[in-house]
């Protein structure tokens, strides 16, 4: 029995990590009194002492390709965010949506995959305290008022470090009042450990 809780934990500690994500440009400046400003930062948990595992209590690299969104109104005017709708595009222009609530706790009990049956190496009460950290920590529809911000995560099935040269997160956030969709891009390279 011991050798097959081990080798549990040892198929666990063997599926690929997402890529390592580092920014291609510089993120662009924000300028002026009527803007909207989006902060976007890679989540690495992967590691000894990571800041984000400690910070979100979970291995988001084991499951997910992840980013910390921050979304600053500096507007006259109450803005829309839909995360589902964000979307990671590689390089040769294929397209991920964000996963929505429910298929980001499907994607976590799969273990990070899309099987159909996973033997998760993990305790019933651990299990449901990391999907507990992952709902809380995922950013939620919102409509942000002026001079309000939201933050959370966007969680994207894990993107494969064999197929990762670089890769876009695009997002949109709409103005309500006239309907204007900004568009916002973050390009990254992918650091492959090969």
């Amino acid at each position: 029995m011991k050798f097959f809780i081990f080798l549990l934990f040892l198929l666990g500690a063997c599926a690929p990590l997402s890529p390592v994500l580092s920014p291609l440009d510089p993120p662009p400046a924000a300028e002026g009194p009527e803007i909207i400003q989006v902060i976007v930062k890679p989540v690495v948990t992967s590691g000894i002492k990571s800041e984000d595992e400690q910070k979100w209590g979970v291995d988001l690299s084991a499951y997910y390709t992840a980013f910390e969104v921050q979304i600053i109104n500096k507007t006259n005017e109450e803005v829309i965010f839909e995360p589902t709708r964000a979307r990671l595009v590689n390089e040769s222009g294929q397209v991920t949506q964000a996963l929505d609530e429910k298929g980001t706790i499907r994607y976590y009990m799969n273990g990070g995959g899309d099987t159909v049956a996973t033997l998760l190496p993990k305790s019933k009460a651990i299990i449901e305290e990391e999907t507990k950290r992952i709902v809380q920590a995922g950013i939620k529809k919102s409509t942000i008022a002026p001079g309000g911000q939201k933050e959370g995560l966007i969680f994207f099935k894990k993107v494969s470090p064999e197929h990762c040269k670089e890769i876009a997160l695009e997002l949109d956030v709409d103005v309500s009042e006239t309907g204007e969709r900004k568009e916002f891009s973050f390009p990254f390279s992918c650091a492959n450990k090969s």
